[in-house]
């Protein structure tokens, strides 16, 4: 039961659909006014939420996707300038400059290793656009399913 409303409904409130006893899953027939107009409030709230996660998130994987790309970028650049004037790095170099928070300045790359880092953030973004992808998809698909309890609870 919802904290803000469970002073205000009784245990045996309300009657589920589907064998499910979860207050957004009920019928807004068994409802009184008053309660189906804190269900039409929670599910506004609901929809509110989902609607604030999925943009926090959206921005987040965009900030991420901007940085693997300056990364990328850094990269290529290093790259260019390795291949006009040839620099003599050590094998073991990567490990010494890797940083614990996953920053690795691609100065210090040789060009293999320049190359599979490209390769590791292009994977890195492709990953990051599929999970916001899937969060999107599911986070519509709950805002869709709030809306559709709404339009019940008024027409129904």
């Amino acid at each position: 039961m919802l904290p803000l409303l469970s002073s205000k409904v009784p245990k045996s409130f309300p009657i589920s659909l589907d064998g499910r006893n979860d207050f957004f899953c009920m019928d807004p027939k068994s409802l009184s006014i008053e309660q189906l107009n804190d269900y039409k409030r929670e599910i506004l709230r609901l929809i509110n939420i989902e609607e604030n996660n999925l943009e926090r998130i959206q921005n987040d994987s965009n900030a991420r996707i901007n940085t693997y790309n300056q990364g990328i970028s850094l990269a290529h650049k290093t790259l260019k300038s390795n291949a006009k004037h040839p620099q003599t790095i050590s094998h073991s170099t990567f490990l010494r400059n890797f940083k614990s928070n996953g920053y690795v300045d691609p100065k210090t790359l040789t060009l293999i290793q320049l190359q599979l880092y490209i390769e590791g953030i292009n994977e890195e973004i492709t990953y990051e656009k599929k999970l916001t992808d899937e969060f999107k998809k599911e986070s519509t698909a709950r805002i869709e399913a709030y809306q559709t309890g709404i339009q019940y609870a008024n027409y129904g």
